[in-house]
């Protein structure tokens, strides 16, 4: 494994690093500022790295990786808004911890076990990811198709509390995904004939329009401009920002946080948002003071921070191990993959071995630089927040547009990429989640490829799907785990009925005193 990641290292040259630099901070910068990510900090960059070789290409995507996911906790902390969904919870105790006087003690906490969380994920991707893909290897159309259908079950029932929400924006996104032609008889479909779509909808465009332009539609809309920072006081951290009692007293609230990071992380479609959520519950109801959490306690930090960044090794695995995405970020490195001539799956490990390993020095490397960018140019970070939106918007979207444009050398791209931000912002504001679509979009054409090839196989015997043991495995796992997740999603909306007819119980007896 380490002499896997020192050939990694060999293969950078002195762009690369520069440009994982520039990730980094970028990444920090958009995952900081909140209405931005660094899902959209990826769109922007995909297109503008087509020049570039594809180990310069994915140094940048892993450095915005990395400190987009970190970034969210400085105002999380430090104004109580989270700069990313991912540090959600964060705010529960960080900014009431700010709030006490000690954001320095909270900043530090969090940074640091973002740091380590992110370590620990990464060294499990180091040690499993080229083992699955050696299995994986041996995975044929049908056992490929039942793995993507799991795949595709899972994000769109995760993605939010209603199951027919999760799959219409699923099916969906896999119907404009084979848009153009078939690849297995080469028939045009879907095209209303349009011509320039006989080749199919370019991935970039479309994710550039879903995350990007459906999100300045919303803010615009929203009329967010300022975030109001007046009243962020002295942030400095002393140290780590923690004392070595508190790091052995939170030592196994981070084990457990980290392998809850991993282990949501590595199921597809879900990512950094639902561990960062568990993770905060677990420690909580774990904890011998649960009363503390919530009034700025360090455990309310170290655990949504170390489950958050650790799922950002555990996406990795599915993602190049699989050829599914582990969630809404490697979704669109699945579009950069493509854009570089790359598959993502079991071969790219036998045909692509030092480009793997260099993803893996990526990663490691862009840890590093998050962490000391972090600790050395908060007060830089700090003022990002002050950047209005009127300002960043504009520049945002004449970006997009240059590097749309530049992906075929054609405006029909910017089209397409303002049609997927009219689903997207209609998606926002009806509150449907635009991960399923994502995901239906990327593995929807592999499904029905693989669907086609089995059946040819089988000479259209559909039992040949149940038949083998590893296909007829997934497809047990996709119907269990949608009931299971369905009759979840139902009972958490009694919970809510309950908890709603209570409070309203208390507002009555309030109004007859």
């Amino acid at each position: 494994m380490f002499n896997s990641i020192i050939s990694g290292f060999a293969n950078l040259d002195p762009l690369s690093y520069l440009l994982l630099l520039a990730g980094s901070v970028v990444g920090l910068v958009f995952g900081c500022v909140p209405g931005l990510s660094g899902s959209i900090a990826l769109t922007l960059a995909i297109p503008l790295t087509f020049t570039v070789t594809p180990i310069q290409a994915f140094a940048t995507y892993m450095g915005i990786f990395v400190g987009g996911c970190s970034g969210g906790l400085i105002s999380a902390i430090l104004i109580g808004v989270p700069g990313t969904a991912s540090s959600l919870t964060t705010v529960f105790d960080g900014f009431p911890m700010a709030q006490k006087g000690q954001p320095g003690k909270a900043l530090g906490t969090g940074i640091f076990c973002s740091f380590l969380g992110s370590l620990f994920g990464f060294l499990a991707l180091f040690a499993i990811a080229e083992p699955l893909s050696r299995i994986a290897i041996k995975f044929g159309p049908i056992e490929l198709f039942s793995l993507t259908l799991f795949a595709i079950s899972l994000v769109s029932v995760l993605s939010g509390d209603d199951l027919v929400k999760g799959w219409i924006v699923a099916l969906i996104g896999i119907l404009l995904g084979m848009v153009g032609m078939s690849v297995v008889d080469g028939m045009p479909r879907m095209t209303l004939g349009i011509g320039r779509l006989n080749s199919g909808i370019s991935a970039t465009p479309a994710m550039v329009g879903l995350f990007v332009i459906g999100s300045l539609f919303s803010a615009s809309l929203a009329d967010k401009g300022y975030v109001d920072t007046s009243k962020i006081m002295d942030y400095k951290i002393h140290g780590l920002g923690f004392t070595k009692q508190e790091a052995k007293q939170q030592a196994p609230n981070f084990l457990r946080s980290a392998l809850i990071g991993l282990g949501i992380g590595i199921l597809p479609g879900i990512g950094g948002v639902t561990s960062n959520l568990v993770a905060y519950t677990v420690a909580k109801t774990t904890s011998k003071h649960p009363e503390l959490f919530g009034t700025g306690y360090i455990g309310g930090i170290v655990a949504p921070e170390t489950a958050n960044n650790a799922s950002i090794g555990g996406a990795m695995i599915p993602f190049l191990a699989l050829g599914i995405p582990g969630d809404g970020f490697t979704a669109l490195l699945l579009g950069g993959l493509t854009l570089h001539g790359f598959i993502a799956g079991p071969m790219l490990f036998n045909e692509n071995a030092d480009f793997v390993y260099a993803i893996f020095a990526c990663l490691l490397l862009g840890a590093i630089i998050t962490v000391l960018i972090e600790y050395l140019g908060l007060p830089l970070l700090v003022k990002s927040l002050k950047i209005p939106k009127h300002i960043l918007m504009p520049i945002i979207m004449v970006m997009i547009m240059v590097g749309c444009i530049s992906v075929n050398n054609r405006i029909f791209e910017c089209w397409i990429m303002l049609f997927f931000g009219i689903i997207s912002y209609v998606f926002r504001k009806y509150k449907y989640s635009i991960t399923p679509i994502v995901l239906g979009f990327m593995l929807g054409p592999d499904l029905e490829v693989d669907l086609r090839r089995g059946l040819m196989i089988s000479k259209n015997n559909v039992w040949v799907f149940f038949q083998k043991p590893i296909s007829c495995a997934f497809i047990i796992l996709t119907i269990v785990s949608t009931i299971f997740l369905l009759r979840q999603n139902k009972r958490n909306e009694r919970k809510l009925r309950e908890h709603a007819a209570k409070a309203g119980r208390n507002v009555e007896n309030v109004d007859d005193d």
